[in-house]
């Protein structure tokens, strides 16, 4: 039976027998050196295998990743291994600053954006309940000057009659307390809409381009002081696909917030570059809960590759409702290929 010899893959093993040859070839070498070199060389020769080893470990502990080899990439299991899967508490971190960035008010466009400002002037409404906590506190503040006007003595004197202000200050505790249990039910549910809604998504772009993702995948890259957290990272052919879900409220949409997710996904095709020779395509997804008229669909797109235009991989953008993301068909428009090389 003959046995097959393939390469060697344990680098300890290269690195001892590179050493091996090292010591064997300097002991040949040693008597051709004149004798107050010899000395020098000898330490060399001893020094020489320590300082691989210490080299290689020291390569281990800090920069794993470039130890691998291109065959270690051919399997989209030992590629996405290289990196890690969001735990609990990274998951939860990431929904809590989608919360926040959904909330916030709409600021400026892109800069260096065309078409843009319209669009979100068109769109950003003023927010009703900005309106009514600004209209509440100019009623309050004029009917307390009001109140207040030449009775400033009375005021400052205190009440007699305690129990007058005991239950004021019950129905103080309790008005409280209820808006703190408020505030974590709201933000439970908006956890929970937010999971759906990149369930859906990334199922949906499964389907459309025919990549497995594999949801909630991180980038563990030394240097940086967190992971870069991703919704979803595929992997297809000679490319590796990023994908990424923003959900926008109508009176709230801004393309700024796609500013740190294109950062983001440059460090990790920097990072992929230096591993290997593959491209990375970004996937991103906008979810609304109102259907965009084609020109603001557009005009969003147009920002947002033109954003991009500066970074080393390329991006594909998808439209959808929330209504339709709950429909079982694939919009038409969200077909995708790769492209011809």
């Amino acid at each position: 039976m003959t046995e097959h010899t393939g390469h060697i893959k344990n680098p300890l093993t290269v690195i001892s027998r590179f050493a091996a040859i090292a010591e064997i070839s300097g002991t040949v070498v040693l008597p051709f050196i004149s004798p107050e070199n010899q000395a020098t060389y000898i330490w060399f020769l001893m020094l020489f295998p320590a300082l691989l080893v210490g080299t290689f470990f020291l390569t281990l502990n800090f920069n794993h990743k470039t130890l691998y080899a291109p065959s270690d990439y051919q399997n989209q299991n030992h590629f996405l291994n290289l990196f890690g899967i969001v735990t609990p508490s990274e998951r939860e971190e990431k929904l809590e600053e989608e919360i926040i960035e959904a909330t916030l008010p709409a600021q400026s466009t892109v800069p260096g954006t065309t078409g843009v400002d319209e669009l979100v002037n068109a769109i950003n409404n003023t927010s009703p309940t900005v309106e009514i906590s600004s209209q509440t506190l100019e009623k309050t503040r004029t009917s307390s000057s009001t109140e207040n006007n030449g009775t400033q003595t009375e005021i400052s004197k205190p009440s007699s009659n305690s129990e007058n202000t005991t239950p004021d200050a019950e129905d103080e505790f309790q008005t409280k307390f209820d808006l703190q249990e408020f505030s974590k039910k709201t933000k439970l549910e908006s956890k929970l809409r937010l999971k759906e809604i990149e369930h859906l998504s990334i199922r949906k772009l499964k389907h459309a381009t025919n990549i497995e993702f594999s949801p909630n995948v991180k980038f563990d890259i030394p240097g940086l002081i967190s992971p870069l957290i991703f919704d979803a990272v595929g992997e297809k052919n000679d490319t590796i696909h990023i994908a990424e879900i923003k959900y926008f409220d109508k009176s709230q949409f801004s393309v700024e917030r796609f500013n740190k997710t294109l950062m983001d996904a440059n460090i990790a095709a920097q990072n992929i570059y230096s591993l290997s020779d593959r491209k990375v395509t970004l996937h991103l997804i906008v979810v609304s809960n109102i259907a965009l008229s084609p020109t603001a669909i557009n005009n969003i797109e147009a920002a947002l590759k033109n954003s991009a235009r500066r970074f080393k991989y390329s991006v594909e953008v998808y439209f959808i409702s929330e209504n339709k993301l709950r429909d079982q068909g694939i919009p038409s428009d969200w077909t995708w290929k790769a492209p011809a090389h």
